[in-house]
């Protein structure tokens, strides 16, 4: 997983998870997050949009069953566009920062 401070802290107020299985988790999202061809911040949250394929909206779908286990106080909204599949992940108050924290930087790609 990418070794960012900021990362740990977040998912740590983020997630229902134990910390091992949090990391394990961390990583799993890492792995999701490389397939979106955008991840951005909105006033509510973050919205990540994939390329409409079937394949991505197998693995969004399985994303938010997962996700809704450890983080449920989290919305997940699924919009299907023309291009896009869109995922917009959303909180409330301070929950809110947690999602952009975590979810920005493990989309920072190295150059």
């Amino acid at each position: 997983m990418t070794s960012k401070p900021e990362i740990g802290g977040a998912l740590a107020a983020m997630c229902n998870l134990n910390e091992i299985d949090r990391g394990v988790r961390a990583e799993a999202v890492e792995r999701f997050i490389v397939d979106a061809v955008a991840v951005s911040a909105i006033p509510e949250g973050v919205l990540l949009q994939f390329d409409r394929t079937g394949t991505n909206a197998r693995a969004i779908l399985d994303f938010i069953h997962a996700e809704r286990e450890c983080c449920p106080r989290y919305e997940y909204h699924l919009r299907s566009k023309k291009d896009t599949l869109d995922l917009k992940i959303t909180g409330q108050g301070p929950d809110v920062q947690h999602l952009q924290t975590f979810y920005l930087a493990l989309a920072q790609r190295p150059e």
